[in-house]
């Protein structure tokens, strides 16, 4: 009995860390904004946000490489304390996030399994539950394999998930979890059904009692509206008791330099329309933004009515500058959250074809090249 609850049990972490890992491997960006979530608003430390993206490649390779060499029963001992290690650091983390919610999801499983805070840390209990058990039984039950073959195979895992950490960055996730992927129709996304439950808020109204000056809450059932000579109403508070449905795009709004809504006119643009997707511009590596300009260039001498629309969150003097140096007059500036520009793509600057509010294809600025545009115009 001993026997196989040890082995279940390093099989089970094995398999939550594999898949754990997995997903955020195939989207280090997203967990290194995540990070950076939690240092600017968990724990009010900005100072370290450039350190989201190495930790995340880190953390990343870590945990997939702990969950292969724990299901293949590798380095037994090294890798259950290395995922000891790991739990020590993230479940009194997540009881935090689950008390405090500076954050409303912690990013353990990236975009593919959006978990709260309190399922995030009551799974993280379950998985110390076992990992104890292995621990305690872990020398009754070594590996047979061959403790450097166990070594040199647990050093090639970690620097394969790694490899396949740094091409998901460098180009775009092969898995893309986001509801912006390819083929998807944004304006369907963005709907809400006639019979979705909304958003239920609680009222808490405060009035003054004209005599003697104290201020009194009220709740919606006893306010004293009617009681006009002794109450005077102050003010009413709002609070979310239970969020409703929200459409898996919701935050996707395009407002041009005038301040015109030009959402729903770039989702209606019949044939191929490109929005180039910039979170600032001043992030933006010159020699990208002239390769994606020349990208543009070429593409639009096969479809020379290609309308060009470039979202970004910089304020209209950056725009203008950048403009008038990269002589970018015939695209169309549109305003758009940050947080949903980098949600849209993982490249700063990086391509969205659209056509009729379809996404047809996503380019990140490390693939524009002459090859992809002999590959879009074959389909």
């Amino acid at each position: 009995m001993k026997k196989y609850l040890y082995h279940f049990s390093r099989i089970f972490i094995g398999i939550v860390f594999i898949f754990s890992g997995f997903v955020k491997a195939v989207d280090p960006m997203g967990t290194a904004i995540k990070f950076s979530d939690y240092f600017n608003y968990a724990f009010n430390l900005p100072g370290l946000t450039p350190l989201s993206l190495p930790l995340s490649l880190i953390l990343c390779a870590l945990e997939f490489a702990l969950g292969i060499t724990l299901l293949l029963n590798l380095i037994t001992k090294a890798s259950l304390w290395g995922s000891a290690l790991l739990m020590i650091i993230f479940t009194p983390l997540a009881f935090y996030l689950a008390v405090a919610n500076p954050v409303a999801d912690c990013g353990c499983f990236g975009d593919a399994v959006i978990l709260t805070n309190w399922q995030t840390f009551w799974k993280n209990i379950v998985i110390d539950f076992f990992l104890v058990l292995a621990l305690i039984w872990k020398n009754e039950f070594p590996s047979k394999i061959k403790h450097k073959t166990q070594q040199i195979t647990s050093t090639i895992i970690f620097l394969v998930v790694f490899g396949f950490e740094l091409y998901n960055y460098s180009y775009l996730p092969i898995l893309d979890f986001r509801p912006y992927k390819v083929g998807n129709y944004i304006p369907e996304l963005m709907e809400i059904p006639p019979d979705a439950e909304p958003d239920i808020y609680e009222n808490t109204m405060i009035y003054k009692n004209k005599q003697t000056g104290e201020l009194k809450e009220f709740s919606e059932d006893n306010y004293p509206w009617q009681d006009t000579l002794t109450w005077e109403w102050v003010e009413t508070k709002s609070k979310l008791v239970k969020k409703g449905y929200e459409p898996p795009i919701h935050d996707f709004e395009l407002i041009d330099l005038n301040g015109n809504d030009l959402t729903d006119y770039v989702l209606s643009i019949p044939d191929t329309s490109i929005m180039v997707v910039t979170y600032t511009l001043e992030e933006i590596n010159s020699k990208n933004l002239v390769k994606t300009k020349s990208f543009i260039d070429t593409f639009k001498q096969k479809l020379p009515n290609t309308q060009v629309f470039c979202v970004t969150s910089s304020n209209e003097n950056v725009i203008s500058e950048y403009i008038e140096k990269f002589e970018l007059e015939d695209w169309t500036f549109c305003k758009i959250d940050e947080v949903t520009s980098k949600t849209i793509i993982r490249s700063n600057p990086g391509l969205v074809l659209l056509d009729e509010g379809y996404i047809v294809e996503k380019l990140h600025h490390n693939s524009l090249n002459d090859k992809k545009i002999k590959q879009f115009f074959k389909k």
